[in-house]
């Protein structure tokens, strides 16, 4: 029987008998989705709906939920829009209103006209999210600021947005496309049908739009519950500097705190980004926390370091000018993307401008850019362009050049980009080998890190973009008090990346959002995604007058789980009265005797899973191992196999070696130990295939890719595999964790390594309800 946390006792009360509406701030392993569950059987009206945030979720939670419908967001929007008939949805509508919009202007030329179409799409999309009015001059320069968009021509598409979007509001009847979904209702009136109550998961992630949209939802006296949690940067364990006051006169000192204890009216230390001195009494107005898979940045300045999220910003500036370094980059043109090399920096007698990335975009007219690699020689750069050209399948070809380079006209490089297969793919294959993302650009034409060019700028900038060497952070002086706050020290950075899963914080701080984070100074750690509030959960707070209602502790797991979960990390807390639970080892040949219909199988790496799945297959037992996206990295490798001289099916073992070297070769610069844990997860890739290509014999790669697009599906099955990583947020009554002595992995050697994978450890062993079986294998393999 389901005895609830004090907690969920809390929440489950506020719903049976309490008054107004609720966000819940639910942390990681606490159970938001049994919680949403087991409180909608307590509701009275039986006319209640559950916003979920994508189908996926929606249709899950379909089986479960009691007398609640579930809807996606835009499911919502569309059955609002009912009234208008069955318009058809089109993706490309707005596309081709603004290519109509164009050509009545008289903009004509392809290349010219494709740029505008980029920068008014960019915009109309942000319009319609933000639900900012199109005519208002003032909005518009204000998303512009804060979505970085490109301002060339920004008269004319200023203008454009009005006439565009009342034109697709006159086509509504007869076509929308999905953000019609979400605007529409605002700006017709029009409501969806109204409940009683209203669930709404993943709040923190819902822009203006579908805030508005989910609150028409709500009947005449109705209530709502939103679930979500907040933004985050930095992990548990990052010292925070404070201000405390000591003595009768008052001075002002320092302190630090660990970011998990820090609470909203808090006072931490700033740093004046315009007066580049340090505020010692600045208020924290947010914190929050939530699970975070990915990599972290250690940035590393003087004898300082600290870790945050690649996403996490920070305030630089250029150091290192020399002129003799060079730089291979990627840059994009409207959906065109190619690799170059250029000086770093330019020798100040030649141009106005420091940085050399910046003025060779301006010169080819360049959208965006990415640094992908520094290096001391022009050689150096010129082999490494040649190298990642071949091996991401990216051209070289310049965009534009005021003088004409050889053959290449702008007739002949405008042939040879028509003629090109989109390289979107094969650009972000390339940002992801060097640790760069493709959201977030170095430079920006027209965008605000265009100031990136001058030499003592000061600039903000992503942890996946920080060039080891030729940045600088500010840093707190040893010490610091009110008598140093002046005291400006820039200390040149060192970063590098790991792989992190576990609990991260992140803080908006008053004013000038900047804290200072074991000894150098940082920038706030609450981001959204783009269209996204990044305030969301506060407005919704302040909108609805909702009170916060906390869900912290682990119910999913019995007693014996949590004790093994308690060895790894101290500090998870069962659910009182939670059961016992059963634990069992096995040998690995023996699982498809213990697996049940429902049963989940999660192993450190996915080569292991193959076999097993295979074997339940022949039992009879429908078997998949969870993750569309990796089904898609897999025949992604197979497609670049293929594309290798002399490629033959028969020998795909000889080529996936020969795949293996290549990608050694490209992490050469890694030192050794982060080498070999790279090489591992490549080498567990490698052997998925060709596990899957042993067990099923396929003729063609055509034939390998669908099988491999069949195992790896994201649809249902009586019994999943998963790899660890994949199994976050899943759950099951039997779990097998397979093969467990690969937790901590073998090629885990750096102390870092093995704080992540006892992370992963920890995830497995805190995914059973009831029974928690080890299947062991060959621990030499």
């Amino acid at each position: 029987m389901f005895e609830p946390s004090k907690y969920q006792s809390a929440i489950f009360d506020f719903v049976a008998s309490g008054a107004g509406d609720a966000v819940v701030d639910a942390v990681p392993g606490s159970g938001k989705t049994t919680t949403c569950v087991e409180a909608s059987k307590r509701l009275e009206s039986r006319n209640a709906l559950f916003c979920a945030f994508n189908r996926h979720i929606a249709e899950e939670l379909k089986t479960k939920l009691q007398g609640m419908r579930a809807q996606t967001i835009h499911s919502l929007g569309l059955s609002a829009l009912s009234s208008l008939g069955r318009p058809q949805v089109e993706g490309r509508k707005y596309s081709q209103l603004i290519r109509q919009y164009l050509t009545d202007h008289g903009v004509t030329d392809f290349e010219t006209a494709q740029k505008a179409s980029a920068r008014i799409k960019a915009l109309l999309n942000v319009v319609q999210l933000t639900l900012t009015e199109p005519d208002d001059q003032d909005g518009l320069d204000a998303l512009a600021a804060r979505f970085d968009l490109d301002r060339k021509d920004w008269e004319f598409t200023c203008k454009a947005i009005a006439p565009i979007l009342y034109q697709g509001i006159d086509q509504a009847r007869q076509v929308i496309d999905y953000n019609d979904m979400v605007w529409l209702p605002h700006v017709m009136q029009l409501s969806p049908k109204a409940a009683d109550w209203v669930f709404v998961d993943e709040a923190q992630d819902l822009n203006k739009a579908q805030l508005e949209l989910v609150l028409k939802a709500r009947a005449g006296g109705g209530r709502m519950l939103f679930v979500g949690d907040k933004r985050q940067c930095q992990p548990a364990g990052t010292m925070v500097m404070t201000r405390k006051r000591s003595s009768r006169w008052h001075s002002e000192e320092c302190d630090e705190v660990p970011i998990e204890q820090l609470k909203p009216g808090d006072t931490v230390v700033s740093y004046s980004r315009d007066s580049a001195c340090f505020i010692m009494q600045a208020k924290v107005q947010e914190v929050a926390s939530r699970n975070y898979a990915g990599y972290l940045y250690t940035v590393k300045a003087g004898d300082r370091e600290t870790r945050c999220t690649d996403s996490h910003k920070w305030l630089v500036r250029w150091s290192n000018f020399d002129p003799e370094v060079y730089c291979t980059y990627l840059m994009r043109q409207g959906s065109r993307f190619r690799v170059g090399k250029c000086r770093l920096f330019l020798k100040p007698s030649t141009s106005s401008f420091d940085f050399g990335l910046a003025a060779r975009c301006r010169q080819e007219r360049a959208d965006e850019a990415w640094i992908l690699k520094v290096h001391q020689t022009h050689e150096d750069a010129l082999v490494y362009e040649a190298v990642v050209a071949a091996k991401f399948g990216l051209p070289q070809v310049v965009f534009y050049s005021p003088i004409r380079s050889g053959d290449y006209s702008s007739l002949v490089v405008e042939r040879i980009y028509e003629q090109l297969t989109p390289q979107e793919d094969n650009a972000k294959r390339c940002l992801e080998a060097h640790g760069r993302k493709l959201d977030f650009p170095i430079y920006c034409r027209n965008g605000n890190n265009r100031t990136r060019q001058g030499r003592n700028t000061l600039f903000e900038i992503q942890a996946c973009n920080l060039i080891p060497g030729y940045m600088s952070v500010p840093i707190a002086p040893d010490g610091l008090d009110s008598s140093l706050r002046s005291l400006n020290q820039w200390e040149t950075l060192d970063v590098h990346r790991e792989w992190f899963e576990g609990e991260v914080y992140s803080l908006d701080i008053e004013t000038h959002h900047k804290y200072v984070a074991d000894g150098i100074v940082t920038c706030n750690s609450i981001y959204g995604f783009t269209g996204a509030d990044t305030q969301s959960i506060a407005n919704i707070t302040q909108r609805t007058q909702a009170q916060v209602l906390p869900l912290s502790i682990c119910y999913r797991c019995p007693t014996s789980h949590i004790e093994l979960a308690n060895e790894v990390y101290p500090g998870i807390e069962a659910r009182p009265g939670a059961p016992k639970g059963t634990i069992e080892d096995i040998d690995e040949e023996d699982i498809v005797q213990h697996i049940n219909d429902g049963d989940l199988i999660v192993c450190r790496t996915n080569a292991p899973l193959v076999a097993v799945c295979f074997s339940l297959i022949r039992a009879g037992i429908p078997a998949r191992i969870r993750g569309t996206d990796i089904g898609k990295n897999l025949i992604s490798i197979l497609h670049q196999l293929e594309e290798m001289q002399g490629f033959q099916m028969s020998r795909l073992e000889v080529y996936l070696q020969k795949y293996l070297v290549e990608q050694r070769e490209l992490r050469a610069g890694l030192d050794s130990d982060e080498l070999e844990m790279a090489m591992a997860n490549f080498k567990d890739r490698t052997n998925t295939i060709l596990a899957i290509y042993q067990a099923t014999r396929p003729h063609t790669v055509a034939d390998l890719g669908r099988e491999i697009a069949m195992l790896f599906s994201d649809q249902r099955a009586k019994v999943w595999l998963s790899s660890v990583h994949k199994a976050k947020g899943l759950e099951a009554n039997h779990v097998v964790v397979l093969h467990p002595h690969l937790m901590p992995h073998p090629k885990a050697t750096k102390s870092w390594e093995k704080e992540q994978e006892m992370n992963l450890k920890y995830v497995a062993l805190t995914r059973a309800k009831c029974a928690l079986t080890f299947a062991h294998g060959d621990e030499s393999e």
